[in-house]
């Protein structure tokens, strides 16, 4: 399993877990034999198809990150369900279950 945080990864067993306290946890399990080296793979493919389609790089802050308005955190919170959904998708079409 691979635990990965927003800034790390931490190798754990055969299953990968996305977790940030702001982005969620997500589960994601290979479901065509991956070893750890296409997992690896896999997850950074995925990543940079999810920043290049949303804009969004998770590891870095936000510009509104010092002064958060309401309004600058709706949007923050949009940006990162469009960025998990992307990720979520590019790992289900490489054969991965995403829950």
């Amino acid at each position: 399993m691979i635990k990965i945080s927003i800034k790390t990864i931490v190798l754990i067993g055969f299953s990968v877990i996305l977790v940030s306290p702001s982005y969620g946890v997500s589960l994601i399990s290979p479901n065509q034999g991956q070893n750890q080296e296409q997992q690896n793979r896999d997850i950074h493919d995925c990543y940079a198809v999810a920043r290049q389609q949303t804009g969004l790089d998770p590891r870095l802050p936000s510009k509104d990150d010092s002064n958060p308005t309401p309004a600058s955190r709706q949007r923050r919170q949009q940006e990162i369900q469009a960025y998990n959904q992307v990720l979520a998708n590019c790992l289900k079409e490489r054969g991965y279950s995403v829950e």
